[in-house]
C-alpha cells in the first residue's frame, strides 16, 4: 500500500502564523558502524571470504631421513548476499503548491535519509547483536562469539566468556585472547586488543576501567593480610586497548561487551555495493504526485572471528 501525503496531512503549515516547525531534524549517532567495521567495495552480488589453513609444525630430520612434506588447504568459507534497502513517500501535487512555509520534500528528504542511516547502524550492530546466537552461525558453523570454534586440526578455540565487564574480566579476556588465540593449523598467532566495545548502560564503567591511573579493585596479599588499594591501572598504564573504548549505542543485550583485536582488517566487513542514493525525479503522470525514493545496497558480515572476543554478559 503506498503512503501519500496529502494537504490534510500538513494542513497547519498552509495557514498564515506558524512560527517554527519541530522534529524536522535530531542529532544522530551516525557512523557507529564505521569503528568497528572495514569498509569494502563490492562488485558482484555476493561476496565470500576464505580462511587459508597453512603449514603445521616442523619435525625433526634424522640422518639420511626424509624431511617431513606438508600441504596448505582450504578452511571455511564465509559469504554474504548484498541487499537493497529501500524506503519513499509520495506528496500530492496540491500539498507542494499549497505549502506557505517550505518545500515537504526537502523536510521529508532529511527524513528520509535520517531513517536509512537509521536503517543501516541497525542492520550493522545486528553482527553483534547476533554473535552469541548458534542460529545465526558464521562460516565456521558456529556463532562469532563461541566457545568451540572449530580449527582444522580437530581442536576448538573459545572467543567468548560469560562475565559482566570489570577490571578482572577484562584482564581475563586479555589473558585467554594472548594464550588461547592460534591458526587452525594450532600455530600460536600474535593477537592483541584493539578497542573495547561496550552498550551504553556500561558507558561510565568502561571509561573508569580505561582512563583510571589507580585499579578500579583490591587486591589482598594472602601471606600478609594487607589489602592494596593503591595499585596502578594496569590496563591504562600498559595501554592495553590503544584505540581505547567506544559506546555502540545500537547494541540491544545492554551487559554485553565485546574487544575487537588487530588480528587483520577481515574479521567484521561492510561491504558497499551501491552508495545511497535519493530520486526525486518521478511524477505520477495520473495524479501529479511527486514519488520520492531512496535506496541502498551493501551487507555487514562476520569473517574472522580472531578479530573478536565478546561477553553477553554474567
Amino acid at each position: 500500500m503506498t503512503a501519500v501525503v496529502s494537504r490534510a496531512q500538513i494542513v497547519k503549515r498552509l495557514k498564515p502564523g506558524l512560527a517554527a516547525l519541530m522534529g524536522k531534524e535530531y542529532a544522530r549517532y551516525a557512523g557507529q558502524y564505521q569503528q568497528i567495521f572495514n569498509t569494502k567495495k563490492s562488485e558482484k552480488s555476493y561476496e565470500e571470504m576464505l580462511m587459508t589453513v597453512g603449514l603445521g609444525l616442523g619435525a625433526v630430520k634424522n640422518e639420511g631421513g626424509e624431511i617431513l612434506l606438508d600441504a596448505v588447504s582450504d578452511g571455511f568459507t564465509a559469504r554474504t548476499v548484498h541487499s537493497t534497502i529501500g524506503l519513499g513517500f509520495v506528496l500530492t501535487e496540491e500539498a507542494i503548491e499549497d505549502n506557505l512555509y517550505e518545500s515537504k520534500a526537502d523536510v521529508l528528504g532529511g527524513a528520509l535519509a535520517r531513517s536509512m542511516a537509521e536503517t543501516k547502524e541497525m542492520l550493522a550492530a545486528s553482527v553483534l547483536n547476533n554473535a552469541f546466537d548458534s542460529g545465526t552461525p558464521i562460516g565456521d558453523g558456529v556463532a562469532l562469539c563461541s566457545a568451540s570454534h572449530p580449527l582444522n586440526n580437530g581442536s576448538t578455540v573459545s572467543n567468548t566468556v560469560a562475565a559482566d565487564i570489570s577490571e578482572t574480566a577484562l584482564k581475563n579476556a586479555l589473558t585467554a585472547i594472548r594464550t588461547t588465540f592460534v591458526d587452525d593449523r594450532g600455530l600460536k598467532i600474535k593477537v592483541g586488543a584493539r578497542k573495547l566495545v561496550v552498550s551504553a548502560t556500561d558507558a561510565f564503567t568502561a571509561y573508569e576501567l580505561l582512563k583510571s591511573d589507580l585499579s578500579t579493585s583490591t587486591v589482598t596479599n594472602s601471606t600478609t593480610g594487607v589489602t592494596n588499594t593503591n595499585n596502578i591501572n594496569s590496563l591504562r598504564a600498559g595501554g592495553l586497548f590503544p584505540e581505547g573504548h567506544m559506546v555502540y549505542d545500537y547494541l540491544t543485550d545492554q551487559d554485553s561487551w565485546f574487544i575487537m583485536t588487530d588480528c587483520e582488517d577481515n574479521a567484521l566487513i561492510h561491504w558497499q555495493r551501491r552508495p545511497l542514493k535519493i530520486d526525486m525525479d518521478y511524477r505520477d503522470p495520473y495524479t501529479g504526485n511527486i514519488v520520492t525514493t531512496a535506496t541502498e545496497r551493501y551487507s555487514f558480515m562476520a569473517g574472522n572471528w580472531r578479530g573478536v572476543y565478546g561477553s553477553s554478559g554474567a
